[in-house]
């Protein structure tokens, strides 16, 4: 009786083990997907621009650093204004527009007419959704403006 009641445990440890096993590998599979496209430096999202709007090489060459520039940027003005109050939440969104204007200006000497129109979408939707920024920054459900007087 011993020896059956062990044998079972044993199959039923070993499937359980085999599963979390499975379950851990189909999670860092995705986790690893994910980070691809949020890395935090602009790098990331170039995979998902590269796979979005059909780049060349030299293409993702040229955009690399000035979605590198924008993310250095973006995150700097989000940091100068972390703990700002809603008059001052204002003007952190017009210094970032100003940062996104410039970046549309420099990827439209790089993109095609039909390129740049996918991109201004993919980025305004990354921006609205929260999508691609990683560590839990953005706005999250495309809420729209998270700053907005309630009032």
């Amino acid at each position: 009786m011993y020896n059956k009641r062990f044998d079972l445990t044993s199959k039923a440890l070993f499937a359980s083990i085999i599963v979390l096993i499975i379950f851990g590998l189909s999670f860092n599979s995705l986790e690893a997907k994910r980070k691809g496209y949020s890395k935090g430096d602009g790098t990331g999202r170039i995979t998902e621009l590269k796979e979005k709007l059909n780049l060349t090489d030299d293409q993702v060459s040229k955009l690399t650093p000035i979605m590198k520039n924008h993310n250095s940027q973006v995150k700097a003005i989000r940091e100068k204004y972390k703990d700002a109050g809603p008059d001052e939440r204002q003007k952190m969104r017009d210094e970032i527009k100003v940062v996104f204007d410039k970046t549309y200006a420099e990827a439209g000497k790089i993109l095609s007419t039909e390129q740049l129109t996918k991109f201004k979408e993919i980025i305004k939707h990354n921006q609205n959704t929260g999508g691609s920024k990683g560590k839990g920054q953005g706005q999250g459900q495309g809420s729209g403006n998270r700053y907005r007087n309630k009032n």
